[in-house]
């Protein structure tokens, strides 16, 4: 027998990971290996362009995106509670064009 639990479907706890792109593969690498090995992957960028790639039906379940301003503090601040909210608790935010303002505050938000 299943039980409920305060999770998002599909989510395993400390199974999730931010990404902030800059719509480089580089950055869709990075998001399409974290989804291959079986982490809810939170993506954020700057414009729609960065994080269109995966509003995709296939990884519905999986991944969600948001747009913000990673050099400000606030917004990144709202960014993680909303992907605790929905993904589960953060295990580690990966940035891999160095776009955060913050990273030691963004860094004290997760696991």
């Amino acid at each position: 027998m299943r039980t409920a639990t305060a999770t998002a479907p599909g989510t395993r706890l400390c199974s999730a990971v931010l990404v902030v792109t800059d719509g480089t593969p580089r950055s869709r690498d990075v998001v399409m290996r974290s989804v291959g090995a079986g982490y809810n992957v939170v993506v954020v960028g700057r414009q729609a362009h960065d994080v269109v790639d995966y509003l995709n039906a296939d990884l519905h379940e999986q991944v969600w995106a948001f747009i913000a301003d990673p050099a400000d503090p606030e917004q990144v601040s709202n960014i993680i509670e909303h992907a605790i909210d929905i993904a589960g608790p953060l295990m580690m935010i990966i940035d891999p064009a160095g776009l955060l303002a913050d990273v030691d505050a963004a860094d004290r938000r997760v696991a």
